[in-house]
């Protein structure tokens, strides 16, 4: 299992630093977007950071990554990491982890 800083990782997460540009892709793809997605991690929002953190992870487990995209992808990874958890990666991670759970389950 790959390492950061000393700490193990999971496998899911370990991807998720060539993620974000994934999303940049699945978001200028998606016939719904309205405006177009910056490619400047520095131009959008932290809740937008987000979401293309998100489907950038999604593509990466699909299997559906340039290297050009992953490139995106890692930046925004660090502008997220920077600017959204004030580089914590631990914060980063346990809001990754709530964010990437199954959703449904109500049971004990």
């Amino acid at each position: 299992m790959p390492r950061l800083s000393g700490r193990l990782l999971p496998e899911p997460f370990v991807n998720t630093s060539l993620l974000a540009a994934a999303a940049l892709a699945f978001a200028a793809a998606a016939p719904v977007a309205a405006q177009p997605v910056p490619k400047d991690p520095s131009a959008v929002s932290i809740g937008q950071l987000k979401d293309n953190y998100l489907a950038c992870e999604r593509m990466a487990m699909r299997g559906a990554l340039d290297s050009r995209t992953a490139a995106v992808c890692s930046a925004y990874y660090e502008a997220l990491l920077k600017r959204g958890f004030d580089g914590d990666f631990d914060r980063m991670f346990a809001w990754w982890r709530n964010a990437t759970a199954p959703r449904g389950f109500a049971g004990g």
